[in-house]
């Protein structure tokens, strides 16, 4: 391993605790009911969110791997998916459906989302330069 992989690791480990944290915070300011939060807790969740995405995806880019860019695909694909059915089941039309706690379910489902696209594409990139690797064990 080099820097390069050592550093990306870190990176990613580093913003996939921070998009926890930032999960959990902006549960824990949701959870009141009624769902009363200012818009000063929403928009630090959003920049934890929003911080956290870009750490990955350094993280992610340093790499250079298409076993790591799989790896970051499923996780933030799976939790963009999560994040929209659970959005789309529960979540629009409650009474506390403003357009404060939009913006703050938005962030939180985009930057995954952006993540695993990203991936995808670098990942299809990476088999597009060098299609005898697509038959190698990841």
């Amino acid at each position: 391993m080099n820097w390069r992989n050592i550093t990306g690791f870190i990176l990613f480990g580093i913003g996939t605790a921070l998009w926890f944290l930032a999960f959990a915070y902006r549960m824990l300011i949701t959870s009141d009911i009624p769902v009363n939060f200012t818009p000063e807790e929403s928009a630090l969740a959003q920049r934890f969110f929003i911080v956290s995405g870009i750490i990955v995806l350094i993280g992610t880019l340093l790499t250079k791997s298409k076993g790591f860019y799989l790896l970051s695909l499923g996780i933030f694909g799976s939790i963009a998916i999560f994040g929209w059915l659970n959005k789309f089941w529960y979540a629009a039309g409650a009474e506390y459906y403003s357009a404060e706690y939009a913006r703050l379910s938005n962030v939180s489902i985009y930057v995954p989302s952006a993540l695993a696209l990203i991936n995808l594409i670098y990942l299809l990139v990476s088999v597009w330069k060098n299609p005898e690797r697509l038959h190698r064990s990841v």
